[in-house]
């Protein structure tokens, strides 16, 4: 009976340890995505200055999935936090099957693109990691991000925000196996 009761305790410490528990939680930053929104580009063709014009449809989930397509889909995110100071936070599109992902973030009155995705070169991204992650600064100002993606996998968007302390300790829980 004693043995039994060591080898729950010890299983249930390794679970603890090791697995992944909620994403959002005391560690981690405050919940700051606002809204996700996104458009359907089904000719493929549009650029950011056009899709700045076009409608989005809201999210119907926090983790929106369009299934199979042959589109590209346009998200726009917006995010805000509480902090009255400038924080820094990663945001990470946790779905490492993207085959083409461009970040467009507004830098003065240009939208500076940022591109990933599993058909370039892993060297080039801003943050090395399986999932496609860079770097954000936030304010309690609202801040708006653009996502183009095309992909011939299903068109999953979790998109996560973390501080930065928190990414390298989920990412370092996540990598401890592999």
């Amino acid at each position: 009976m004693a043995l039994f009761k060591l080898l729950t305790l010890l299983i249930f410490s390794f679970c603890f340890l090791f697995g992944k528990g909620p994403l959002v939680n005391a560690r981690e930053a405050e919940s700051v995505i606002k809204t996700i929104e996104y458009f359907e580009d089904s000719s493929g063709k549009l650029e950011i200055n056009d899709v700045l014009l076009e409608s989005f449809l809201l999210a119907s989930t926090d983790i929106p999935n369009l299934g199979l397509s042959s589109s590209v889909y346009w998200f726009r995110v917006t995010l805000k936090t509480k902090n009255t100071s400038e924080r820094s936070y990663i945001l990470s599109v946790e779905n490492p099957l993207i085959d083409e992902l461009t970040i467009y973030r507004e830098k003065g009155k240009i939208w500076d693109p940022l591109k990933m995705g599993d058909t370039f070169a892993f060297s080039k991204r801003e943050i090395k990691d399986r999932n496609f992650s860079f770097n954000i600064k936030l304010s309690e100002k609202e801040k708006v991000i653009y996502f183009k993606v095309k992909t011939y996998s299903g068109v999953i968007f979790p998109l996560k925000v973390y501080r930065p302390d928190v990414f390298t300790e989920k990412n370092e829980k996540d990598n401890y196996f592999y």
